[in-house]
């Protein structure tokens, strides 16, 4: 079976099961009394909830539509809040389909190849919706107006149901992500674990205008004034992470220019740092941390003076001591800004070994995770391409050749394999790259 006919199965067996839960609210909610305003405003601040989320990093969003759909569920019950919420998910994901086909000018008719993706949402929504509102149900009981009396149950229940809705929705997606991208769903659930926290917390928005609609009716409408904080709220810290990227970029970037020789090098590390993490099947927010740390691996030689940077001739021996101190002095300077937590450790490892006799620690590479492998390599690949002072830069060929004969030594290998599949002209050079103890083979032309 394909992976896209496994898509397609999984996708068909939730949208099954959600419809079949859609039609259990529906005959629960036989004969019951409906607020259609009620119904209308939650509908309506669940759709530009959805419409405006917020780009935490390139591949995560976030929204303060958890908090909305969570007020569904405490005001309007687990069986209307089911089928809305459903309902609030179709007609977002659709006008946002209809937003991306108008913004695309190669546009030629509808795209409704996305149909399945936009059906698949809403049923991810409302199973969500549905679970969390089984488990309110079963120890929270009707919620109805608090009770004092019940006070501990139902807090109990709210936690609970909260904390499922979230877990569900993100359990779903990591199925459709993994079997999309042939990773583990372990493994994308784990990666989304940083926003679950953060939708949790969102669901007190739920709360508190459930609170709020036992007073007035119309009171829970209020909830917008928080929910529009904490999206200006988030709105500035995702502003003021993007800044502070930005600038440590242009400081990478100014180090590299005060040697003409190594100008816009950062930049080209990150391209190639990139397409090696692609090709050696790393999960896209590893791509993007390679790509990050690429862009300032070098910031370290900020310190570094001129005499020394700009050198011609072979450096002393205290002349490379104090370059090979440049990184341990990026990962001081990365290490004052929470954004680049992630992204230091890859800089600090940059001149590290696979057989462990780099710099500045003498890590065995081979101990490291394979994503601090990657910078070695493309920043080794563009280092050889690059014309200095005392040599013009090495032809593609013989960068790669001595890539493959530092393969296994200085290099990771099967990263050093990804180069020379990337780089290698169509695919016309071929190698067989050695392990630790094993001679380096050279390059050979491809076999017919």
């Amino acid at each position: 079976m394909t992976r896209r006919i496994r898509l397609d199965v999984y996708r068909t067996a939730a949208i099954l099961v959600a419809a079949a839960a859609i039609v259990q609210s529906m005959h629960a909610l036989a004969g019951r009394p409906v607020s259609a305003w009620l119904c209308a405003a939650m509908f309506a601040l669940g759709v530009v909830a959805l419409q405006f989320p917020l780009s935490m990093a390139p591949r995560e969003k976030v929204s303060v539509a958890a908090g909305v759909f969570f007020a569904d569920l405490l005001i309007l019950g687990p069986a209307l809040a089911t089928i809305l919420v459903a309902g609030t998910q179709l007609v977002s994901s659709l006008i946002s389909a209809l937003r991306r086909w108008r913004m695309n000018p190669r546009r030629t008719s509808i795209p409704f190849v996305v149909v399945p993706t936009i059906v698949f949402n809403s049923a991810q929504a409302a199973l969500s919706m549905w679970a969390a509102g089984t488990v309110l149900a079963g120890l929270g009981g009707a919620l109805g107006p608090p009770d004092p009396d019940r006070g501990i149950r139902i807090a109990v229940g709210v936690v609970a149901a909260a904390l499922v809705m979230v877990a569900v929705n993100a359990m779903l997606v990591a199925g459709a992500v993994a079997l999309s991208t042939g990773r583990s769903a372990v493994q994308v659930f784990m990666l989304q674990r940083r926003l679950l926290p953060q939708d949790v917390g969102l669901c007190l928005l739920g709360v508190l205008a459930w609170l709020l609609n036992d007073l007035y009716p119309w009171a829970s409408l209020l909830m917008v004034i928080p929910a529009w904080l904490i999206y200006l709220s988030l709105k500035r810290t995702v502003q003021l992470a993007e800044e502070t990227n930005l600038a440590v970029q242009k400081l990478a970037d100014m180090v590299d220019r005060r040697d003409p020789y190594t100008y816009e090098h950062s930049q080209r590390v990150a391209r190639y740092a990139e397409l090696l993490a692609r090709r050696i099947g790393l999960p896209p927010e590893e791509v993007d941390l390679v790509h990050l740390a690429a862009r300032v691996h070098d910031l370290g030689k900020i310190g570094i003076p001129d005499g020394i940077l700009q050198k011609a001739g072979p450096l002393t021996d205290a002349e490379r001591a104090q370059m090979e101190r440049h990184p341990e002095a990026g990962w001081e300077i990365l290490s004052q800004f929470s954004e680049y937590a992630s992204v230091r450790e890859l800089v600090l490892t940059h001149h590290e070994r696979y057989d462990g006799q780099g710099y500045p620690r003498k890590v065995v590479g081979a101990r490291l995770a394979v994503v601090a492998q990657v910078i070695p390599v493309a920043d080794s690949l563009d280092a050889m391409t690059s014309a200095r002072p005392y040599r013009p830069p090495m032809q593609l060929e013989d960068a790669l050749g001595e890539l493959v004969r530092g393969a296994g030594k200085q290099w990771n290998p099967d990263v050093v394999a990804a180069a020379v599949a990337v780089f290698s002209q169509e695919g016309a050079l071929a190698v067989t790259l050695p392990r630790p103890g094993d001679r380096a083979a050279p390059l050979a032309p491809a076999q017919s």
